[in-house]
């Protein structure tokens, strides 16, 4: 019980401190601000969607790996390609955020599943407490980002 209560927390650190990274820097990118932040917000509706749906079809556990994944993916790729085209690199950033808002809503059935019926509502209270750790986290890392160059 309490490996998978670390797991659990440490999966939702680890999407409060992207998503929430991502949602305060998502103007800093090329484009218009206004137009970045209505399409990173109108495509958080898809990720849901797209959660609900790959639940359904792979379970939970695999559809939070794959949405973690191919989130992490896009963001890790997203740096390179900002030397060739800034507009795909926005893409590659917002198609990133859309896919931790799905990891997001996994992380609310996947936790309150792993724990026995007594103790469900407290295990998704604490997690997403837990999680708030990466929350606001996230403004230091894009501040420490700006300082430290790690990939120019």
């Amino acid at each position: 019980m309490r490996c998978r209560l670390v797991v659990a927390y440490i999966s939702w650190i680890v999407t409060n401190m992207v998503y929430y990274g991502l949602a305060l820097n998502i103007t800093a990118f090329s484009g218009d601000r206004y137009v970045n932040a209505a399409v990173s917000g109108l495509l958080e509706f898809p990720g849901i969607i797209g959660g609900f749906f790959v639940i359904q079809w792979l379970g939970r556990p695999l559809s939070l790996s794959l949405f973690m994944g191919f989130g992490g993916m896009c963001l890790a790729v997203a740096p390179f390609i900002k030397q060739v085209n800034q507009v795909a690199m926005t893409a590659m950033v917002i198609l990133g955020k859309t896919s931790l808002i799905g990891a997001f809503y996994i992380n609310f059935s996947i936790t309150g599943e792993m724990s026995p019926t007594l103790l469900r509502n407290i295990m998704v209270g604490s997690a997403s407490a837990v999680g708030k750790i990466g929350s606001f986290t996230a403004p230091y890392l894009m501040f420490l980002g700006i300082r430290i160059r790690i990939v120019a």
